[in-house]
């Protein structure tokens, strides 16, 4: 095995480098530190303490919903649907560093990897996601299908089901909300170095404050440069990522944001997919370390430029508008290992393909609050939309939710948009409509920290394109087709309340979706719908502080997707690749008489999955525990953090994403990912 010394010499000068200056600029105040939003404020002989939004001393509850568009930063207890918020100190102490680390926090979410988790579709309530649809930053409609690191983000806000009411028609997959880091009101300059495994080391920095006269601008800039040998003999992974994010105040009730970023994420020598028959029991997965022929990888190349427009008018009604430009190129390695009815496999070398994704997206939002015969309205009348690689989707919203009295309110929710498809060849329009999507909710406070919601949603969902010329060596007579927009239905009932330092909640759904498959017509096969998708299930959720020293992040969910109406033998049962049981605990513990350390477990379980249509065949259920510790002291007068994570401590092998190659297993055959083996990362974070 050979270790590449260059990145660990970069990140240790660069590392050195810092700390030496750091160490000399606080040498006259060895007690200044970079001071958030939210933590201790030291004035003289007062201290303010306060708690940060979804912070470490929270037990990372969120209180707030900030997701920009009709549902705008909203009280979660207020938010009719069922929400995960993942913030930025959590991702920070579990060393998140992509979406794949951060999925196994919400039971409701899976990625279905294509081509590997980094590129995979995520997804909620075991329905498939959609390329852009599904995604938004900063509430711009973004790629799915390419890596995002989480160390630029302030948090990952997580909405299941149906939303199309609110943003537009899209898959009733949920929607997948990053949210960006913004300038910090006080000094940040913080550097982290990571040494994961064997050989990659990595160096970033986080660096915000606010300059000119009344501070009129701000800049918060994330830098990675990591790479090294990952789990697989001589494999290699490279992260390099450079992020600006600024705030320019015009004035007291205006601010343009600028953001910028670029992330060149690589990771070849990897196993790839395992293409097995689904006639044909599966394996038990292989140790990923040790799989033949490991040329199986990604590499994508991601920039992202967008500006925004915030504005207050009378500190009642407000404006938030923008654009979003964003490229993503996309190589991956496919190498194609094919199971054997022994249980053996047969590696062929990777063949590689490469895409781009080109999308431009849009927003502009009004919101303000008026009182009309004694009802209180809460409006946002806006627009959104996007164009990429051949679809243009724009739309109209308009979003009120009526306070009758203290305990009970209504939002009512739609919107009209319409969708065109066209050749990217020839610049045709191939398909175009206009349809309507909406939703309306009921919600009652029984108490004032607890509340009951009923909401019912009809959502268009964009047709699927017929990309297939044949399906089992057979002609299919509308290849080149695009189908009609399904319409999507979803009844969801919830509570959602605050007891002591825990937030709890839970809900119950059910969502309907027509589905298309290839139908038998004579001597051909034709795509069309011909049977319907019903996803039930339960999702408990619970987290915040269980005691002074004990924090709990829980979920659970239970999820019963079935074919109906269908003509195959899948009708009634349960549809492959969706986990009929999962549940994630993460636990925290303050160590007593130490100060600023704690340790961390997490247990997450995924349930058994079905393989095909007919139910005869399915994967094995899987838990992976991780283990944590953490610990924060000075070192020459600055404040230091170190966090050591061991993921997958038992190093279980599993089946992380498994699924048909037809969505509705009614295919021959399927394909397979292996989950990672076990991990330790360790890093040092320094606050200068």
């Amino acid at each position: 095995m050979t270790i590449d010394f260059a990145p660990r010499r970069r990140a240790l000068i660069m590392f050195g480098l810092v700390a030496v200056l750091g160490a000399s600029a606080h040498a006259a105040d060895a007690d200044a530190g970079p001071v958030a939003a939210g933590d201790p404020v030291v004035l003289e002989a007062a201290q303010v303490k306060a708690t940060r939004e979804g912070g470490e001393k929270s037990g990372y509850k969120a209180s707030q919903s900030v997701t920009p568009g009709p549902l705008g930063s909203q009280p979660l207890l207020d938010t009719p649907s069922s929400v995960t918020v993942i913030s930025s100190d959590m991702i920070a102490n579990m060393q998140a560093s992509g979406l794949e680390d951060v999925v196994k926090y919400a039971s409701s979410a899976q990625i279905e990897y294509r081509g590997g988790a980094e590129m995979g579709r995520p997804q909620t309530r075991g329905l498939q996601g959609s390329v852009v649809q599904n995604s938004r930053l900063d509430g711009f409609n973004v790629v799915s299908t390419t890596a995002y690191p989480m160390e630029q983000l302030d948090r990952v806000e997580i909405l299941n089901g149906l939303e199309g009411a609110m943003y537009g028609p899209a898959n009733p997959a949920g929607l997948f909300s990053y949210i960006l880091k913004r300038p910090t009101e006080t000094s940040l300059h913080r550097v982290t170095l990571t040494h994961l495994d064997d050989s990659y080391l990595e160096a970033s920095a986080d660096l915000s404050d606010r300059v000119g006269e009344n501070r009129w601008l701000g800049y918060r800039l994330n830098v990675i440069d990591g790479s090294g040998e990952g789990y697989a003999e001589g494999s290699k992974l490279r992260r390099k990522l450079l992020s600006g994010s600024f705030d320019v105040h015009a004035s007291s009730h205006t601010v343009l944001e600028f953001n910028y970023s670029y992330y060149d994420y690589y990771r070849m020598g990897y196993p790839g997919s395992f293409t097995f028959k689904t006639t044909v029991p599966i394996p038990e997965a292989p140790d990923p370390t040790r799989v033949t022929g490991q040329t199986g990888g990604v590499e994508g190349r991601t920039t992202t430029k967008s500006v925004r427009i915030k504005h207050d008018f009378n500190g009642n009604w407000n404006f938030v508008g923008g654009i979003l430009q964003q490229v993503a190129v996309r190589i991956q390695g496919n190498p194609s290992n094919t199971f054997n009815t022994d249980g053996s496999y047969t590696t062929k070398i990777s063949s590689f393909s490469e895409g781009e994704f080109d999308i431009t997206s849009n927003m502009a939002y009004l919101s303000g609050h008026e009182e009309l015969w004694g009802i209180g309205h809460e409006l946002t009348l806006g627009t959104s939309g996007f164009t990429w690689n051949g679809v243009k989707q724009q739309g109209g919203s308009l979003t009120d939710t009526l306070h009758f009295s203290p305990r009970w309110s209504a939002r009512l929710s739609g919107s009209e948009d319409n969708i065109q498809v066209y050749s990217t060849s020839t610049g045709a329009v191939t398909w175009s409509g206009t349809g309507f999507s909406g939703s309306a909710s009921l919600m009652f406070k029984p108490v004032a920290r607890m509340m009951l919601y009923a909401t019912l949603s009809n959502s268009l969902e964009q047709g699927e394109a017929v990309t297939s010329a044949t399906y089992n060596s057979v002609t299919v007579s509308n290849y080149g087709q695009v189908l009609e927009p399904y319409r999507c239905k979803q009844v969801e009932v919830g509570t959602k309340g605050s007891v002591g330092g825990l937030n709890l909640s839970i809900a119950l759904f059910q969502i309907e979706r027509p589905f298309a498959m290839y139908v038998p017509t004579g001597s051909t096969y034709t795509y069309e719908i011909q049977g319907e998708q019903r996803n039930r299930g339960v999702e408990l959720g619970a987290n915040g502080r269980l005691a002074e020293r004990l924090t709990l992040n829980a979920g659970f969910t239970y999820l019963d997707p079935i074919m109906t109406k269908a003509y195959t033998a899948g009708q009634g049962n349960l549809l492959p690749g969706a986990p009929k049981y999962q549940s994630n605990v993460l636990v925290e513990y303050q160590v007593p008489g130490v100060q600023d350390l704690a340790t961390s477990l997490n247990w997450h379980y995924t349930g058994s999955k079905a393989v095909n249509d007919a139910n005869t065949l399915w994967t094995a259920a899987y838990s992976t525990f991780d283990v944590g510790a953490r610990y924060g002291t000075r070192l020459w007068s600055v404040p230091t953090k170190f966090r050591l994570s061991v993921n997958n401590a038992l190093d279980k092998h599993y089946w992380a994403s498994i699924f048909a190659n037809t969505q509705t297993g009614t295919g021959t055959t399927g394909s397979g990912f292996l989950g990672t083996p076990r991990e330790i990362k360790l890093s040092m974070s320094m606050d200068l």
